[in-house]
């Protein structure tokens, strides 16, 4: 027996006799038994007369899991060859199941969850090829990009949106610290699970909606003391603004298939910790201090980590356009805070919330020294407008 893979549109239409849907519900894949077999398979079926394909993967997914609430996309073509045999032709779709109903009473006798593959495979000459290249599919058009600082910490990236968000996971000896938790358009926490099993801790460096996206995936969030209340009860900007943000520029990645504008929320809830200026974390053998600078927010902190250098900036250093127009801005603590990190000692390495993640520390000192000229021209105030440097601008 042969299997091939084909990309879509190679096959014609009318070739295609089966649908096949791998599926995941509740980050597990699904997989559906014969009620005459004791073996597993990858949902799927015959394709009926004169129907559409699509509407075959879901009338199958239906009837062979229970799907009731899915995202279906076709994933590629394939065929089967079998000594003796012309090829069969079908078609691989990937399948994202929000809820799962009472399985119909037809072939199937009942569904399974599994991380991977089952031992015992119905067709196992067929299934794990199959799988390989949905997964490979998917991991193409994974929305968030994993980067190794060192052995102990990560930069989780968002590079299909437009601001290019970093959260960054330290992993300590008894704990790991999230560093933010990104736009909220994919799930954060399945990428940290990847990385650590440790109990995590969320740090928020500052209460905009492209830092606490993934907050309602976590239990333990820590906010600076002046951003209590917008934690609790937001920041004040409709919703619909936030998502015509969201939605402003095209993605250069394909959205996760389990994302919906429609459906977005900005998370609101109470912090485990308040946190003050100066205040450490210890997550084991592992200690960040907090450094408050407002500016770009009230409750804007850095946060540093003496023993490595490593200072994780947010949004008030990195390479791009530095905000401090908004109302809840204030372009002259913005500069006080630039002046304030500039002094601390044995900084090796600055760790940006957004665009380029390789920034020397060479910038900070390059954005010190704009906010002190802007300043000597009387135009540190709201309303001045933009003012270009080589790799940075500065939106007052």
């Amino acid at each position: 027996m042969v299997t091939e893979i084909y990309d879509l549109g190679i096959v014609k239409d009318e070739q295609l006799k089966f649908a096949v849907i791998v599926s995941k519900f509740d980050d597990k894949f699904v997989y559906a038994k014969h009620k005459k077999r004791d073996t597993w398979e990858i949902p799927g079926g015959h394709r009926e007369l004169n129907e559409e394909i699509n509407l075959t993967a879901e009338r199958e997914l239906k009837e062979e899991t229970g799907a009731i609430n899915f995202k279906i996309t076709p994933v590629c073509d394939y065929s089967v060859k079998r000594e003796g045999q012309d090829k069969d032709y079908g078609r691989v779709y990937y399948a994202q199941i929000e809820e799962l109903g009472e399985l119909p009473d037809f072939e199937i006798g009942e569904i399974g969850l599994f991380d991977y593959l089952p031992e015992k495979l119905t067709y196992p000459e067929i299934q794990p090829i199959i799988l390989k290249w949905v997964m490979k599919y998917r991991a193409e058009d994974e929305w968030f990009t994993i980067e190794k600082i060192d052995n102990e910490t990560y930069a989780i990236s968002e590079y299909g949106h437009w601001e290019k968000v970093h959260s960054y996971l330290l992993i300590g000896k008894n704990k790991a610290l999230l560093i933010d938790t990104g736009l909220g358009i994919g799930n954060i926490r399945n990428e940290v699970e990847k990385l650590t099993n440790l109990p995590i801790i969320v740090i928020t460096t500052h209460v905009h909606w492209d830092h606490i996206g993934g907050h309602c995936l976590f239990d333990t969030i820590y906010v600076y003391k002046n951003e209590v209340d917008w934690l609790r009860n937001g920041i004040g900007i409709p919703i619909n603004v936030i998502k015509k943000n969201i939605m402003e520029k095209p993605f250069n990645k394909k959205l996760p298939i389990e994302f919906n504008i429609d459906n977005y929320k900005i998370y609101r809830g109470e912090p485990k910790r308040i946190l003050n200026d100066n205040d450490i974390i210890d997550i084991g053998q592992r200690k960040l201090r907090i450094i408050h600078t407002p500016g770009h927010s009230p409750g804007h902190i850095c946060i540093f980590e003496e023993e490595r250098g490593y200072l994780y900036t947010g949004d008030l250093i990195y390479r791009g356009t530095l905000y401090a127009f908004y109302p809840t801005t204030d372009p002259v603590l913005f500069k006080k805070s630039v002046d304030k990190i500039s002094e601390l000692k044995g900084i090796a390495r600055l760790l940006p919330a957004h665009n380029d993640i390789n920034i020397s520390i060479t910038l900070m000192y390059d954005i010190k020294k704009a906010f002190k000229d802007i300043e000597d021209k009387n135009m540190l105030k709201q309303g001045s407008g933009i003012f270009d440097f080589d790799e940075f601008r500065i939106k007052i």
